[in-house]
């Protein structure tokens, strides 16, 4: 017998729908697809942009939410955001490339955001995990301004363990004597990225 979560279906499933009606109201990002689904289906409510992400959890749907539906990594609701954007005009008006680097990129969901929202940016997508940099890349594929990288961020280049608090794909860390080995993994310091 398969074991199922009534709960976390019905809540996800209610929350799916509330966005996609509110998304479709203020021409925001919209989910198309149930959270059960793998590839994922997006939508810029304004009509101009259909994008697909694949996904192997729950936490990736709910990182789909964080990300897109709610727009928790936009920079409207902050003080600095006029200063972002008059940065991100004037390096694109003088023919510059801005940088966008996103340090533990997952399967790529914000790096699919930022390339949206910063099309003239270049974004270098870092992540250690080899099943969450295969669907990074995946997921990447068709954006021509994300490069993604398999390694993990730190003080200096090198190697390091890399360990998995079993708290869901998108907690992998490398510290952590009690929790469970998952291999080694190439470090780049901020340096050597930049």
């Amino acid at each position: 017998m398969i074991w199922f979560n009534w709960q976390k279906f019905f809540t996800s499933t209610a929350r799916w729908i509330l966005g996609l009606v509110v998304g479709l109201l203020q021409g925001r990002w919209v989910l198309l697809t149930p959270p059960m689904l793998k590839n994922q289906v997006l939508f810029k409510g304004d009509g101009r942009k259909l994008l697909t992400l694949r996904i192997s959890s729950y936490y990736d749907w709910a990182t789909i939410q964080e990300v897109f539906v709610r727009e928790e990594y936009g920079t409207e609701p902050f003080p600095i955001n006029d200063e972002i954007q008059f940065y991100y005009s004037e390096l694109i008006q003088n023919a510059q490339t801005p940088l966008v680097v996103d340090m533990g990129a997952n399967i790529g969901v914000s790096s699919a955001y930022f390339s949206n929202t910063y099309p003239g940016a270049q974004l270098l997508a870092l992540e250690p995990s080899e099943s969450n940099f295969s669907l990074l890349s995946m997921n990447t594929e068709g954006l021509g301004n994300v490069e993604p990288l398999n390694v993990a961020i730190g003080p200096d280049s090198g190697f390091q363990k890399m360990f998995d608090p079993r708290l869901g794909n998108n907690a992998y860390r490398t510290f952590g004597a009690d929790e469970h080995f998952v291999g080694n993994v190439k470090i780049m310091s901020v340096q050597d990225v930049l």
